[in-house]
C-alpha cells in the first residue's frame, strides 16, 4: 500500500511544478515581447532628425494622434474666432425646410403652377410621385428653393390650393456647428501637412509606413468633415418645401355603375373555378388524414368482431353443456 501512495504524491508534485514552469516562461516571453516593442517604437520615432535642430520624435509626437490634436486645438477655435472678429461678424448658418398639405381642384394646373413657380425663385423640382387612383389619388412634390425665397416660395404655394390642410416649417441654426467644423477642418490640413513633410524626411521603411498610416487617417477624417460643411453650405442655401395635394370633395365625380353582363359572366366562371378549386382540396385533405380516422375504426371493429365471436362460441359451450345435463 506505501508505493502506490509515493507514486501518487510524486506524480502530484511533478505536475504542480510543470504549470509553475510553463508560468514562469510564459512571463519571461511576454516581458521580453513587450520590451522589443517598445525598443523598436522608441527607435522608429527617434531615426531622423531635422535640419532646424528640432528633433523627429517632438514633432511625430506633435503630429501623432492626429484626431486627438485636431480636437484639442479645436475647443479653442470659437474663442480664436470671436478673438478676431467676435461672433456678431460671422454669418449666420440656417437650415430651413417646409412642408404643406393643400386641397386642390386639378391637379395638372396645381403641378405646372409649382413647377413654374420653383423656377422663377431659381430652384428645382426634386422629385413628383402619387398614390392611389381616381378620387383617392394624391399627389406629392419636393422643390428646392433658395435660402431667400423660402417664405415667398411658401406663400405663393398655399394661394394655390382652396384649403391648407397641414403647415409646417422648420428652422435649425447650425451656426456653431459650422464654425467648428471649419477650426477642426483647418487643424487636420495641418496635421496633413506635418505629416507630408515628416513623409517626405523618413528613411526606414517602418517609419515610412506608420506615417503613411497617420495620413491616410488624418485624410479620411478631411474628408468626413468637408462633406459634413458641404452639406450645411448646401442645405443653407437652398431650403427644401414638401407638397402634399388632393382633390377638393366638392369636385369629386361619382361614376355610375353600368351592366356589364360579359362581366357578370366571367365572374360567375371564376367563382365556379374557385368552388372546384375548394371542392379539391377539401377531397385531398379527407385524403391526407383517412388513416388517422381509418386505421382506429378498423381496429375497433376488428375488437368488436372478435368479443361477438367470443361472446357466440361461449354461448353455444354454454348451450351445449346444459343440454348434457339435462339428458
Amino acid at each position: 500500500m506505501e508505493k502506490p501512495k509515493k507514486k501518487t504524491w510524486l506524480i502530484v508534485l511533478l505536475s504542480i511544478l510543470g504549470v509553475v514552469v510553463i508560468c514562469i516562461g510564459g512571463i519571461i516571453i511576454a516581458g521580453i515581447t513587450i520590451f522589443n516593442s517598445s525598443e523598436n517604437s522608441t527607435i522608429s520615432r527617434s531615426s531622423y532628425d531635422y535640419d532646424d535642430g528640432v528633433s523627429s520624435t517632438s514633432y511625430l509626437n506633435k503630429a501623432a494622434g492626429s484626431a486627438d490634436y485636431a480636437y484639442e486645438e479645436t475647443a479653442i477655435a470659437p474663442e480664436y474666432y470671436q478673438s478676431e472678429g467676435s461672433s456678431e461678424t460671422l454669418n449666420q448658418v440656417v437650415l430651413k425646410s417646409g412642408s404643406l398639405s393643400i386641397v386642390i381642384d386639378d391637379f395638372d394646373e396645381s403641378q405646372k403652377a409649382i413647377e413654374e413657380a420653383t423656377q422663377r425663385y431659381n430652384g428645382y423640382v426634386v422629385s413628383i410621385s402619387d398614390y392611389g387612383i381616381d378620387n383617392d389619388k394624391v399627389v406629392y412634390m419636393s422643390v428646392r428653393v433658395p435660402a431667400e425665397s423660402f417664405d415667398s416660395a411658401i406663400e405663393e404655394f398655399k394661394a394655390l390650393g382652396n384649403e391648407v390642410i397641414d403647415l409646417s416649417i422648420n428652422t435649425d441654426d447650425v451656426t456653431m456647428e459650422y464654425v467648428d467644423l471649419q477650426a477642426r477642418l483647418e487643424n487636420l490640413k495641418t496635421s496633413e501637412r506635418q505629416f507630408t513633410e515628416i513623409m517626405s524626411r523618413a528613411v526606414d521603411i517602418e517609419d515610412v509606413l506608420a506615417v503613411q498610416r497617420e495620413l491616410t487617417n488624418v485624410r479620411s477624417q478631411i474628408e468626413s468633415l468637408q462633406g459634413q460643411i458641404n452639406y450645411y453650405d448646401n442645405h443653407s442655401e437652398l431650403s427644401t418645401i414638401s407638397i402634399s395635394m388632393s382633390l377638393n370633395p366638392d369636385n369629386i365625380v361619382i361614376p355610375e355603375e353600368q351592366w356589364r353582363p360579359l362581366g357578370v359572366l366571367k365572374n360567375a366562371f371564376l367563382a365556379f373555378v374557385e368552388f372546384l378549386k375548394g371542392v379539391f382540396v377539401m377531397i385531398v385533405w379527407i385524403v391526407v388524414f383517412s388513416p388517422i380516422i381509418i386505421i382506429p375504426y378498423i381496429v375497433i371493429r376488428l375488437i368488436i368482431k372478435a368479443n361477438k365471436k367470443k361472446a357466440n362460441k361461449m354461448a353455444i359451450e354454454d348451450g351445449a353443456k346444459v343440454e348434457k345435463n339435462n339428458k
